[in-house]
């Protein structure tokens, strides 16, 4: 089997190989860093037959040199390196802003965006909208206290991406002025 040239963190895929020889433990999936060494390898996934489900972690920066290779304990056997793989890091985007506001003023969310844009994203499931630009503010003016979520989030590399929890504004409401009317007895000079 092949694997792909590219994947994105979080994904899982399957990693085919042919081992000669009976092994007494698992086989071990490594992945180098982002130039392709093994010095630190991670695993990313563990099997007794081909082929093994891999997973690349969530916390791996994008990269166009990593490389994985399978490892056999008992017997200690270490396959090739594959060629170069390309990591994308899935989409993330945090809204912040929490705040209290007078009724009638406005407030800025700002909404940061972490992999490759262009960004499609939508607030409190509304109309989506896109971004190439990786910080944007959003003035806002709620008139009753509302908690602006980021409930979708995806560019076109991985797909669907992580949003965090939303930001609060809370609204402090004026106060109505009471006035109070007072019918007089038909004389203007009547003061009491």
């Amino acid at each position: 089997g092949s694997l792909s040239s590219a994947y994105c963190t979080g994904t899982n895929f399957s990693v085919p190989f042919q081992a000669n020889f009976t092994p007494n433990d698992n086989f071990r999936v490594e992945l180098s860093d982002a130039v392709g060494n093994f010095n630190n390898p991670i695993s990313i996934g563990t099997g007794t037959i081909s082929p093994i489900t891999a997973q690349i972690p969530n916390t791996i920066t994008s990269g166009t040199g990593y490389k994985i290779r399978i490892v056999s304990d008992n017997p200690a056997i270490i396959s090739a390196a594959s060629s170069a793989l390309t990591i994308s890091q899935k989409v993330t985007a945090n809204i912040a802003g929490t705040t209290t506001i007078s009724e009638g003023q406005f407030t800025n969310l700002t909404i940061t965006f972490t992999g490759q844009g262009p960004w499609t994203y939508a607030i409190n499931n509304g109309t989506s909208q896109t971004t190439s630009i990786n910080t944007v503010v959003l003035s806002v003016s709620p008139i009753v206290i509302t908690t602006y979520t980021i409930t979708s989030i995806s560019n076109n590399s991985c797909g669907a991406g992580i949003a965090s929890v939303g930001a609060t504004v809370t609204v402090n409401q004026i106060p109505l002025r009471q006035t109070a009317c007072f019918a007089l007895n038909g004389n203007a000079l009547d003061s009491k």
